[in-house]
């Protein structure tokens, strides 16, 4: 299923247990789980956009751990010349 990392930083109980009520109703046992959070990991100039992505990346740690994910890639964004 589809994890909005926003809403599981800021509910990670109940949108924990909707991505866990939808991989045992489906039968599926997650081995891998790909990442993202706005905004991207490259622009590190905004001090909240920093603690934002830190609370994301977090949650989706914590809601891999607790899935039984070994393997989590992150989507790094993309280099935008003027971005910096």
């Amino acid at each position: 299923p589809h994890v909005d990392g926003n809403r599981l930083a800021d509910d990670f109980d109940a949108e924990a247990a909707r991505v866990r009520e939808a991989l045992v109703r489906h039968g599926l046992v997650p081995v891998a789980m790909n990442t993202a959070a706005e905004p991207f990991p490259h622009r590190r100039s905004d001090p909240s956009g920093n603690a934002r992505r830190r609370a994301v990346f977090s949650a989706l740690a914590r809601l891999a751990r607790g899935i039984g994910v070994g393997t989590a890639g992150v989507y790094p964004g993309w280099w935008i010349p003027a971005d910096y």
